[in-house]
């Protein structure tokens, strides 16, 4: 099983003994080449390993004399008829030695700072160039707080004080502790944020503005509070007395109507005749307050029941309005203000008996009338639904087959792109962190790419990544996988595969100097099942790496951009 690595690098990786048991892919064990440093001077050509032609790591002697980075002879050794890569002499593993030697040579050689392209000038020996690159002031670092930003580390400081979207800062209305990129947010919820009333613009706190709008703005908007009796005005609240005054009579009427219809509801008798013949303007003024007053205290339980009570001061404070429309009210009430006699009060019953079963049996005719009518609607709208049932039916056919069609014309656009590739295949993996949450609760481990060709008549393949990791690299590291598919023209090709496969997870910063691509070179082994023609639509046994890339590193640096991983696929046949 792969250790989890700590860096990483862009050389090639070589396979090791174990597979994966859950994904029924291979995995690879990540592995280090030669220094690929500047050195200064530029070291003799004795020291560099004829393999990867890089200076020698871990310097490793053969019995014919020649040296090579212990990496690359031990995969040569294991890949190879066990000759040496210089002059072919037979050997094993068993006949290499460490060249102690020429490892403390190269470790005193000096070599320019890796981030001398961003100005620094420093050259260390060999053996402390590590401990300079964790220091150097102009090495690039990403930012502690996880924002997209990589940084100069002598910037770095800098950047956590005053630019970074993800520094923490104090609220300076409630002193709460919040996310810089969080700011605006909080201030729509922030308790002591000075906002305006809405109605007379004055600014206070957000926790205050509820009470200032509904009890103490005088330019608020309120509703009459003739309103539940019918009246629709609405005012600003300094204007509701003027209102009160000039509506006297409008609010009168809506008051009588009202009491008449709630009398009629609960077949109230009439009261006694309030309004005597003879009497003075002035007196039936005041009878008709008076009546209003007590029919209004008579139904309360009722108006409050209804949303229909009132304010009765309001009653009062309109007396010179109401002398006015007395007149109105007498012809309003007068059903109801003369006292009957008990003659009188049978022969009312015996008619409004009379009257409801009359308003019964229209009322019953109407809704016999009414039930045919629908009966007849709802016949023809059943002949109109069954014709559009059928145009339905129709319609979906239609649309099946054209979405038949539709699939058929992406898949050969899908096959066209992939054969038009060259070989080198850009797959943009959308919606990254949904699929990552997915991947997380188990629901989707793998994704696979749309298939790609070597050439226009070469091999089928397909890159397979487990966005949360498999194994032991679960939930660490991003897994990343080949599978070969069967081609058109499997037939005419040379299997087992035997070339290179280069996987790349491409970094996606603006800033192009600033790119730092993760790339992993993959080496066929023929023997193993993953390179031999497939006998399924895609072979079941894959070849990658479980630990491609830490998923910390992705989700720290440029690698996601727009909810977007973008991974490259570049496959080189031998030959």
């Amino acid at each position: 099983m792969a250790e989890k690595q700590e860096e990483l690098y862009s050389g090639t990786s070589f396979p090791s003994s174990s597979m994966s048991s859950n994904d029924n892919s291979y995995h690879l064990q990540k592995t280090v080449e030669g220094f690929d440093y500047e050195f200064v001077p530029k070291p003799d050509s004795m020291y560099e390993c004829v393999i990867c032609l890089l200076v020698l790591r871990e310097p490793q002697q053969t019995k014919c004399g020649h040296r090579f980075c212990k990496a690359c002879i031990t995969k040569w050794l294991r890949e190879s008829n066990k000759s040496c890569p210089v002059d072919n002499e037979k050997i094993v593993e068993s006949d290499l030695f460490a060249d102690n030697f020429a490892k403390r040579e190269i470790q005193n050689f000096n070599v320019k700072c890796p981030n001398n392209n961003h100005g620094c000038d420093e050259v260390v020996m060999l053996k402390f160039i590590q401990r300079h690159v964790d220091d150097c002031p102009l090495g690039l670092i990403p930012c502690p707080n996880k924002c997209p930003n990589i940084l100069l580390r002598r910037d770095i400081n800098t950047h956590l004080s005053s630019v970074c979207i993800n520094r923490e800062i104090l609220c300076e209305h409630c002193g709460e502790s919040i996310i810089f990129n969080r700011l605006q947010k909080h201030h729509y919820r922030c308790q002591e944020f000075q906002v305006k009333c809405k109605f007379c613009g004055l600014e206070m706190a957000r926790k205050k503005i509820q009470q200032h709008e509904n009890c103490d703005c005088e330019k608020a908007v309120v509703n009459c509070m003739f309103q539940p009796l019918g009246c629709e005005e609405k005012m600003q609240k300094n204007l509701s007395k003027e209102h009160m005054n000039t509506a006297t009579s409008e609010h009168l009427e809506l008051l009588c109507g009202k009491v008449i219809q709630i009398s009629r509801w609960l077949s109230i008798p009439p009261g006694r005749h309030f309004f005597m013949t003879g009497e003075s303007d002035t007196t039936s003024s005041m009878h008709a307050t008076q009546v209003s007053e007590d029919m209004l205290v008579n139904i309360s339980p009722v108006l409050q029941q209804l949303n229909l009570t009132t304010h009765q001061t309001a009653l009062k404070s309109q007396d010179e309005n109401a002398l006015k429309h007395s007149s109105n009210m007498d012809e309003a009430l007068l059903s109801y203000t003369s006292k009957p006699s008990n003659n009188e009060d049978m022969y009312g019953m015996t008619n409004l008996q009379s009257y409801k079963s009359t308003i019964y049996e229209n009322d019953f005719k109407s809704l016999r009338q009414q039930n045919s009518l629908q009966d007849e609607s709802l016949a023809r709208h059943t002949q109109e639904l069954t014709e559009m049932q059928e145009k339905y039916r129709n319609m979906e056919r239609m649309n099946r087959e054209l979405k038949l069609k539709m699939r058929s014309l992406e898949n050969n656009i899908a096959e066209m792109d992939g054969r038009s590739c060259n070989g080198i295949y850009i797959w943009k993996i959308k919606e990254y962190y949904k699929l990552k949450r997915e991947a997380q609760q188990g629901d989707t481990t793998a994704i696979h790419s749309p298939p790609f060709y070597s050439s226009y008549y070469g091999y089928k393949l397909c890159v397979r990544v487990n966005l949360n990791g498999v194994d032991n690299a679960k939930g660490v590291c991003l897994s990343v996988f080949v599978h070969f598919l069967q081609g058109e023209y499997d037939d005419i090709l040379e299997w087992p595969f035997n070339g290179r496969i280069i996987l790349s997870v491409l970094d996606q910063n603006s800033i192009c100097e600033y790119r730092r691509h993760i790339v992993e070179t993959l080496m066929a082994k023929p023997t193993l099942a993953a390179f031999q023609k497939p006998t399924t639509p895609r072979n079941h046994k894959g070849f990658g790496y479980m630990e491609f890339v830490p998923l910390a590193a992705l989700d720290s640096g440029h690698f996601i951009k727009n909810d977007t991983l973008i991974i490259k696929a570049h496959v080189i046949p031998n030959g």
